[in-house]
């Protein structure tokens, strides 16, 4: 929760995708990557925006505005394609849906933000229901939505059916919701956390976009049991960015003088090796590679000739295990930030 951008209100409007995904995972996500270089929640520049999303998506894909929804799923893939503004540019505005903007008159500088704002990956998480036929989170799904949040310390969006008793259980006070049948219609939020101790089996706590006088400050609990209801029609997936020195350089205050490295990519697996390769950073002379833990150097690379990309060659690996590789830039006085992570691995040819 401390990571996560001020609870938000979405008004009378259906953009709860809109919320999830870009108020709630990809807010929190910007700031995991970009707090080192002043990325600031009271700025609106540094919080994206919910209507460019929900209302160009109702352009793009399909959907009404203001009362209609959308698919998150969908969301994600299109802010992957298309990116999003921020609230500076493309503000909400009014939370009453007959004043509400559903006009796309974006400015320049609200395009100009969507060019360089996009997340990179969205993952899946959710199994259908062996009798049902609808999207559930099974137990195995919950384990993965747990490490998400405890290991790659991500929040997971998702969407479910909520009935007309999901404002009523005391979440300040540990209450947990869970669906029982009866429904009033799809909703998305964006999971934060997990108490295995709360409700009868354990619960999520789940970030809303209600405003901070709905549940406790705005989150609340939803039990394990209800996301695995037959008829909840729950789905669940986390998303990814990587740095981006565009994104430093027209959102960050602070402009480093030695840019982290971007865009790590391990492109082939192969059976001897672990490449990895990447473009190289503007005055680095040298590259330090860290392996699994960010204490001691794995390896280094000096900088290639311009205009080459830069190499890494891991042949001491001797398993078939998933490693995680960070590389920092350095001047020779200077270090840049360590790199977002990237995992790789060996090809089993068995």
């Amino acid at each position: 929760s401390p990571g996560c951008s001020p609870i938000n209100d979405q008004g009378g409007m259906g953009s709860c995708t809109a919320f999830g995904v870009v108020d709630s995972a990809f807010n929190y996500e910007l700031l995991q990557i970009y707090d080192v270089f002043g990325w600031d929640f009271s700025n609106t520049n540094n919080l994206t925006s919910p209507r460019y999303v929900y209302v160009q998506t109702g352009i793009d894909l399909g959907g009404t505005c203001p009362s209609g929804g959308r698919n998150t799923w969908d969301i994600a893939q299109w802010v992957i394609d298309n990116g999003t503004s921020t609230e500076m540019n493309a503000p909400y505005g009014s939370r009453s849906a007959s004043l509400f903007n559903c006009t796309a008159d974006w400015t320049i500088p609200a395009v100009q933000d969507a060019q360089v704002l996009k997340i990179n990956t969205r993952t899946w998480i959710a199994s259908v229901h062996p009798t049902s036929g609808k999207w559930h989170l099974n137990d195995a799904d919950i384990d993965d939505v747990k490490t998400v949040l405890r290991e790659q310390e991500r929040v997971v969006p998702f969407r479910t059916q909520v009935d007309f008793d999901f404002s009523d259980p005391d979440y300040a006070n540990g209450e947990a919701w869970t669906y029982d049948g009866n429904n009033r219609g799809g909703h998305a939020m964006c999971i934060v956390g997990y108490n295995d101790s709360i409700g009868a089996t354990g619960a999520f706590k789940v970030r809303n976009s209600w405003g901070l006088n709905w549940g406790d400050d705005g989150y609340c609990w939803i039990s394990y049991e209800s996301m695995k209801h037959s008829t909840a029609g729950v789905y669940a997936f986390y998303i990814t960015a990587d740095c981006d020195v565009d994104v430093i350089s027209r959102f960050c205050p602070t402009t480093p003088f030695l840019f982290p490295v971007c865009g790590i990519r391990i492109p082939i697996l192969y059976p001897e090796y672990i490449l990895l390769t990447w473009e190289p950073v503007v005055n680095a002379v040298r590259y330090v590679i860290y392996r699994d833990l960010q204490v001691e150097p794995w390896g280094f690379v000096t900088a290639p000739e311009p205009g080459m990309p830069v190499e890494f060659m891991d042949e001491q690996v001797g398993d078939y295990l998933a490693h995680v590789y960070c590389v920092v830039a350095t001047d020779g006085n200077v270090d840049s930030e360590f790199s977002s992570p990237v995992v790789g691995w060996l090809l089993n040819g068995t």
